[in-house]
């Protein structure tokens, strides 16, 4: 049974991964930012706003600023403007054609301005000035945890900084929670890149501007799990009195569900494009993936931490194994640069496979969904060590074996289904898991997902010929 497998040929929906330098797919903030999410904000509440500006701005703002993709995902409240439209024609059908010209007027000259603003905006943005930001005050963040950990923190305090409309100072890393590791934000990520890519959204800064470094920060653990409205008006409210808050936790502290879109997509904006790693984590992790695939093979990344895995596959490799002690040299005593560097072998591979839900194994999956869906699979444990066992025990021939290990995995190999919400904040899909919906598009779910039949192994040992054992989970 050969566990790899080419990789779909189909378009990568999700859009981008930074460490490529693609272009990005997801939607950048406009001026009607707020207005977007207050509308989401009073949808998710069960409140129905019915007043023609609302509807028509609304209208206006997801026809010219959310493109071509993001309009096919987002029809936000067609339904109530369907319902307002008929009311319209109702009261206005006593007015006749004047009434409905005036209609046909207010609409256009909304559309124009609406239009022009954005246009202007837009032309502002691509000469290369910056945005302005009226900042309510200076946040402060302490990520903890691991690796992947503090990445998925990193990218809810980008989000966060938006609703309480604050300027963001670059975070600070856990150092101790969960490995000993002195590596600072610009250690792992490339934070120009960070800075320059959220431009647009929050602004992001190195320190403390000179009038602000002797303010005492008020201290808080915002509240795990909490919904955008306790930032945009709580923790807002805190900002615009004491100037600069620091965050001690980053950590599930925003919910994974029932945030505007607008959030939801600067998530993903954060995530899948500005938390690019360093140049020299890029640099190696790209020469690490040509490496295993010199010999033209497809290529696994297992998440699981078992030596005795090598005794049945000799060709699995660690970045132990694979790169040189000169190439690993300024990385091997930083846990975290060393996770950096098994996230980007493991994003790249043909196929992924994780055998606990660990922190990593979510990120990474989540990241290949926001790419295309690409094969990543989740084994039934139970049921595949009860296989393996009757195999062994020679009950079963590897042909049955490997058609029922394809029947139980048939509806386990990433391809797209919704995140739901769950019986507990806690207890539910993880957003970065599985960022579907939120920022991918609709249209992805009518893709199909080509998964690759499994061959029967030469004799004697597997020869899968090219793994990665990845043994981290931050």
């Amino acid at each position: 049974m050969t566990t790899g497998g080419a990789t779909p040929t189909s378009p990568r929906f999700g859009g981008v991964s930074a460490h490529r330098r693609r272009a990005n797919d997801v939607t950048a903030a406009s001026p009607d930012f707020d207005l977007v999410n207050s509308l989401e904000e009073q949808q998710e509440q069960g409140c129905q706003l019915l007043d023609i500006n609302g509807c028509l701005k609304e209208a206006a703002v997801d026809c010219f600023c959310f493109g071509s993709c993001m309009t096919s995902c987002q029809n936000l409240h067609h339904h109530d403007c369907n319902l307002l439209h008929r009311k319209l024609s109702v009261e206005m059908g006593g007015y006749g054609k004047l009434g409905r010209n005036f209609l046909r007027t207010l609409l256009g000259c909304l559309i124009i301005v609406v239009g022009l603003s954005v246009f202007v905006r837009m032309a502002c943005t691509a000469s290369g000035e910056e945005r302005n930001f009226s900042t309510n005050g200076y946040l402060l963040v302490h990520a903890n945890g691991g690796l992947n950990q503090m990445r998925a923190g990193i990218c809810d305090m980008v989000a966060i900084a938006k609703m309480m409309n604050a300027s963001m100072v670059l975070p600070s890393l856990d150092h101790q929670s969960f490995w000993t590791d002195h590596s600072d934000f610009k250690d792992i990520f490339d934070w120009r890149h960070f800075i320059d890519n959220l431009k647009d959204d929050v602004e992001i800064v190195e320190s403390l501007p000179p009038e602000y470094a002797t303010v005492k920060p008020f201290v808080k653990a915002p509240v795990s799990w909490s919904k955008s409205s306790y930032y945009r008006r709580e923790m807002k409210a805190l900002l615009q009195k004491y100037k600069v808050i620091r965050f001690t936790h980053s950590d599930a502290r925003l919910a994974n569900n029932g945030i505007p879109s607008s959030y939801q997509k600067l998530r993903c904006r954060a995530n899948y494009e500005a938390l690019r790693y360093s140049d020299e984590i890029e640099s190696l992790s790209k020469k690490l993936v040509e490496r295993l695939r010199s010999d033209g093979e497809p290529y696994i990344a297992l998440h699981l931490s078992m030596d005795a895995f090598r005794d049945e596959y000799p060709n699995v490799y660690s970045h132990n194994t694979l790169a040189t002690a000169d190439e690993l040299v300024t990385l091997s005593r930083y846990q975290n640069r060393l996770a950096a560097l098994d996230y980007n072998v493991a994003l790249e591979s043909d196929v992924f496979a994780y055998t606990y839900d660990g922190n990593m194994a979510k990120a990474v999956q989540g990241h290949r969904r926001f790419e295309g869906f690409r094969k990543t699979i989740n084994p039934h444990r139970l049921h595949f060590v009860k296989l393996i066992d009757q195999l062994d025990a020679g009950e079963i021939s590897w042909e049955t074996f490997s058609t029922k290990v394809q029947m139980i995995h048939k509806d386990r190999v990433g391809a797209p289904y919704n995140r739901k919400p769950g019986p507990s904040a806690k207890l539910e899909e993880s957003f970065y898991a599985n960022p579907f919906p939120g920022c991918i598009c609709d249209g992805s779910r009518n893709k199909t997902i080509r998964v690759v039949p499994d061959h029967r192994p030469s004799q004697g040992k597997n020869e899968l010929r090219s793994s990665v054992q990845i043994g981290f989970s931050s």
